[in-house]
């Protein structure tokens, strides 16, 4: 998949899992949420290079993200991403923390944002 197709991946992945919190399956949302942010990553570890090809090198790459740009809202954000993977499996989140599901689309799209053009790197 080329950068664009990741991106475009995980933008539409954002609004499944969306979709799926409206109708009350919060397990498939969730994995799509998950989905969404490991794509968003593979997007800009593809332009820059980075390994992505597993679930550490795509974690390795999201904590990068954090140093190259200094901005600390990356690693929470894939942070958040995971505990909504855990959430697809083990089925844990209270509703509470269901809402924090804004985070993961800010990340989602902060991350896609540094491919944008002129926003190769920061």
């Amino acid at each position: 998949m080329t950068t664009q197709t990741h991106a475009k991946a995980a933008r539409e992945m954002l609004d499944e899992a969306e979709h799926g919190f409206l109708v009350g399956d919060n397990l498939s949302a969730s994995e799509k949420l998950w989905l969404a942010a490991n794509q968003a990553v593979m997007a800009v570890a593809k332009l820059r290079g980075w390994a992505c090809t597993s679930e550490e090198e795509i974690h390795k790459a999201a904590m990068r993200l954090t140093v190259e740009t200094g901005d600390e809202r990356f690693s929470g954000g894939f942070g958040v991403a995971r505990g909504f993977h855990y959430n697809a499996i083990y089925d844990w989140m209270e509703d509470f923390q269901l809402a924090d599901r804004y985070l993961v689309r800010e990340f989602v799209e902060d991350t896609v944002d540094l491919i944008a053009p002129g926003r190769e790197r920061p």
